[in-house]
């Protein structure tokens, strides 16, 4: 059955926005069908083109702005003081550096966990500092290839805050004193394969030189750090280092009928705002969308190559998008969305859910809700090369999200968990599954669902799920 009153809306917006979003090709491309585990659906084809201006409209007039902390993975220390965080891996679990807890004379880790946003890849953001350690830097090693020294003065649970306590090794005890070590780090080059090719990164091994004695050095004991002089082997860490971003930040805002309008940077939608786009109306977001408000959608949302919409540390509910009228969402090869937190992720404390009511989300890039309703007159289409997950959210481990996928990426390798699935369909929605695209999901309730699916050929096969 064809939805023709949401096809002739589709078209009528497309006509308006000829100038801003061009679609070329045959929309009509297809998937294999298969109803069993967790309800997959995989399909193997090219991408029709879709292209769109890389620089559409005038910059949304922000007028406030969000102070976050951005954690940088070091290549290389630099020569001078900062903020940073060590970080290691035990028993298959990630921990880092921070405030002065003592325990059996260990330095004792925090797990990666107490922050949502916490990542081992080469950046993530976080709302604070979280109590982690501050390096003086004290100059080079001789004796050591005049590798960089630090004297590591603990944090504080209060953040940022100076202690004036440093760490200090008396042989094999992690102590804390007034007066530190000045540790030796140095870097060792490791090679790892992403996509088939190889990439170096950096891990340190960190010691206080004793110089005509033997080294006092940093050693793991499972989720601790330890003093050690034996020096057979050493133990390896990552370090990252951290700096104040500001973002721009958006409260209550309207694109207005007739306005095309863009994200270029960085942008923070504040909790408990509403982001609209009025019909007629384009917004291009083309960097990272950090929207804990609300978004209501009756014109176009593009979100194009390489950006994301993504909720960040929410206080409130998060991920809310209804797209009615008409409202048409456009994910982009390499484009992220996630949507629809349910309460109790990344911070929320109430649910978010995206609303298909008479609208359409047309993804080529990853597309992901936790909470999802469709409505009869809702349209969702997965062209090739596009991943979607409806009831799949994030949990934790929010730097997983960001890692390459294609059509047939697992939601464990994003970081997606189907805590509290919820995905309603109402009799008369429509999902389009072109061929070379992926679809999971959990916790559907309700039935009819229209689910059309094409082969490479265009030939049409229509079920109902």
């Amino acid at each position: 059955m064809k939805n023709t009153l949401l096809t002739d809306k589709r078209n009528k917006l497309f006509g308006i926005g000829k100038k801003f979003a061009a679609v070329s090709g045959a929309l009509l491309i297809s998937s294999t069908v298969i109803f069993s585990g967790v309800s997959s659906f995989i399909s193997l084809a090219d991408t029709p083109k879709i292209t769109v201006p890389k620089n559409g409209g005038d910059e949304i007039k922000y007028g406030n702005s969000m102070a976050l902390v951005e954690w940088t993975r070091l290549d290389d220390l630099p020569r001078s003081n900062f903020w940073g965080m060590i970080q290691w891996d035990a028993g298959g679990w990630d921990y880092h550096s921070a405030y002065s807890s003592i325990f059996n004379k260990d330095w004792e880790g925090q797990s990666n966990l107490v922050d949502s946003y916490i990542s081992t890849g080469a950046s993530f953001l976080t709302r604070t500092y979280l109590g982690c350690p501050y390096f003086v830097y004290s100059g080079t090693d001789g004796d050591n290839g005049n590798n960089p020294k630090y004297k590591i003065r603990v944090g504080s649970k209060k953040d940022k805050e100076d202690t004036g306590k440093y760490i200090y090794l008396d042989y094999n005890d992690v102590q804390i004193r007034g007066s530190g070590d000045a540790f030796t780090i140095r870097r060792h080059a490791r090679t790892q394969k992403v996509d088939n090719k190889p990439v170096t990164y950096y891990t340190y091994d960190i010691f206080y030189n004793r110089s005509g004695w033997t080294d006092t050095r940093f050693e793991l004991s499972d989720a601790r750090i330890q003093g050690n002089t034996d020096g057979r082997h050493y133990d390896y860490f990552r370090i990252y280092a951290a700096a104040q971003k500001n973002f721009s930040a958006i409260a209550d805002y309207t694109v207005q009928s007739g306005q095309t309008q863009k994200i270029s940077s960085d942008c923070f939608l504040l909790d408990g705002k509403t982001l609209k786009v009025a019909d007629n109306a384009v917004l291009n977001i083309q960097g990272n969308f950090l929207y804990n408000g609300k978004i209501e959608c009756e014109g176009t949302i593009i979100v194009h190559p390489g950006a994301t919409m993504i909720p960040f540390s929410p206080t409130l509910a998060a991920g809310n998008i209804t797209l009615k009228n008409g409202g048409t969402l456009i994910i982009m090869p390499t484009g992220r969305v996630l949507a629809g937190l349910t309460s109790q992720t990344l911070g929320s404390t109430a649910n978010g859910t995206v609303v298909i009511e008479n609208g359409n989300i047309i993804n080529y890039g990853l597309f992901a809700a936790n909470r999802i309703e469709i409505g009869s007159m809702g349209v969702f289409e997965n062209h090739s090369g596009a991943r979607t997950f409806f009831g799949y959210g994030l949990n934790s481990g929010v730097g997983k999200f960001y890692s390459n996928f294609n059509s047939e990426t697992g939601a464990g390798t994003l970081g997606l968990q189907d805590r509290n699935a919820y995905f309603k369909i109402t009799p008369g929605a429509t999902f389009k599954a072109f061929d070379g695209s992926g679809f999971t999901y959990k916790g559907k309730t309700g039935s009819g669902l229209n689910y059309y699916s094409y082969d490479s050929n265009g030939k049409e096969s229509v079920s109902t799920l």
